[in-house]
């Protein structure tokens, strides 16, 4: 059996899917990107693959979309593995895995990683270019301060 940490600290897991609802104050947050494309199937509301993280102080969820929150977890849940939350407040449900592969993944897979992030970019670009550009001269001068 593998072991899960969260920022050292060792977890349980419950390999779930969440649905979940655009985050309407946050354009740009992850999951928005999901309900878009997702909403001939789900309607309002994108299907996400999850982790449920059992922490001795609290309970939470990742996304494992691609792997990535399995990759977070047996990495120790260091900061510098990324992962996706999600907000409380756009959670509609959460359901037990089904145990599908495409679901239930245990191992990263970063070019599908990679090539989901370059799309969502794109999508964030042509639906929000305000908040993009806010967002990337923040990211900018976050950068040039660290240097």
């Amino acid at each position: 059996m593998k072991k899960y940490e969260w920022q050292g600290v060792p977890v349980k897991i419950d390999h779930v899917n969440i649905y979940v609802k655009e985050s309407k104050k946050s354009p740009l947050y992850w999951y928005n990107y999901e309900v878009a494309t997702q909403q001939d199937i789900a309607g309002d509301y994108a299907i996400v693959p999850a982790l449920r993280v059992k922490h001795p102080e609290s309970v939470f969820y990742i996304a494992n979309h691609f792997g990535i929150g399995i990759h977070k977890l047996i990495n120790g849940g260091w900061p510098n593995y990324n992962h996706f939350s999600f907000h409380k407040d756009d959670i509609k449900n959460v359901f037990e895995e089904s145990g599908d592969y495409v679901w239930n993944r245990k191992n990263f897979d970063l070019i599908g990683y990679q090539e989901y992030e370059a799309e969502r970019r794109k999508w964030q670009k042509k639906n929000f270019p305000k908040e993009v550009e806010e967002m990337d001269a923040l990211r900018s001068t976050i950068i040039k301060r660290k240097s």
